[in-house]
């Protein structure tokens, strides 16, 4: 197979580990109390410490980390995987340098190596930023009926937070997960605007940044929750419809930019697979490794616009 062949095979071996060690450590927690456990434990410290005497505690949320530590924390919690950064940064340096290490050894190319160390340090953020994202996708899904929920709630006589409680037990993940999580937090001690507030930084949805606006106005002035919440949700679930009729509408542009986009990937798969000398001449010679490298973001540039191209903002 060549030099190719062991590319395309190291390749997929470190897309692969890095998408079974995500699953392999979404697994290992799914239960409810110990990810609300490990989500408390910098409550619990800040009380251990005021109780201690001190009056400016060590520890408090979104505070753990700073600057791009802080950063990849809240992504790793927007995407629900329970793995601390150190954790996530050793995945991408396996991911990143043990094919690169590899290749070296097998094929002594240099520059074929560094470009394949650099594709597998991307490997991991892109697996969590598809993550981040269909997890958002799904919580806007559940959003409306979580609403129409906590408006009966209210008019049978529950209070906003028994309301909350009640979705939290009765929705799955991943609604069920953060109304839990944000219940925790109030029980912790957080002001409900407070736990509200960091709802949002977790989800990053435009649909529960509305129900957090109107429900924070509403506790200030006052006026009908009920009905409120009852009127989001019904707006939340028309947005939902009508983006469920956008995609069918802009279904052939989209399966037509992922043919387009795979189709280089399959030539090259067959041309390893039944003559391998022939695309061997873009690894070996360095105008073929430059014109593969331009090629490739051409590739990416491509995906890209046609993806802008078919998405409609509501």
């Amino acid at each position: 197979m060549g030099i190719a062949g062991p590319v395309l095979l190291v390749f997929v071996a470190a897309s692969l580990a890095a998408w079974a060690f995500l699953k392999l450590a979404q697994s290992s927690r799914k239960d409810l109390g110990r990810r609300l456990e490990l989500f408390s434990r910098p409550f619990r410290r800040e009380e251990e410490t005021v109780l201690k005497g001190n009056n400016r505690p060590r520890w408090s949320v979104g505070t753990k980390h700073s600057g791009w530590l802080q950063r990849v924390e809240g992504k790793l919690a927007q995407a629900d995987v329970p793995l601390r950064v150190n954790e996530y940064i050793s995945l991408r340096v396996m991911t990143a340098a043990v094919p690169g290490l590899l290749l070296l050894v097998t094929s002594q190319n240099i520059a074929l190596a560094i470009q394949v160390t650099l594709i597998g340090l991307l490997i991991p953020p892109i697996i969590l930023s598809r993550r981040r994202r269909s997890r958002v996708i799904a919580f806007d899904r559940q959003l409306g009926e979580a609403l129409t929920t906590m408006a009966n709630s209210l008019r049978a006589g529950f209070g906003f937070l028994q309301a909350m409680e009640l979705v939290s037990k009765e929705m799955p993940d991943p609604l069920g997960t953060e109304m839990a999580r944000t219940i925790k937090e109030i029980t912790l001690g957080v002001t409900v605007e407070e736990a509200l507030q960091h709802l949002a930084g977790r989800v990053q949805s435009q649909e529960l940044d509305l129900m957090i606006t109107a429900v924070s106005i509403q506790r200030q002035v006052g006026g009908n929750l009920a009905e409120l919440l009852d009127k989001i949700g019904h707006t939340i679930t028309e947005r939902e419809r009508m983006q469920g009729e956008i995609r069918t509408l802009t279904a052939q542009g989209r399966i037509s930019g992922l043919i387009i986009g795979c189709l280089p990937f399959v030539l090259a798969a067959f041309l390893i697979a039944f003559n391998p000398a022939y695309i061997g001449m873009l690894v070996n010679h360095p105008i073929g490794f430059l014109l593969l490298t331009i090629g490739v973001l051409a590739e990416i540039l491509g995906i890209v616009l046609i993806r802008k191209i078919v998405a409609i903002d509501m």
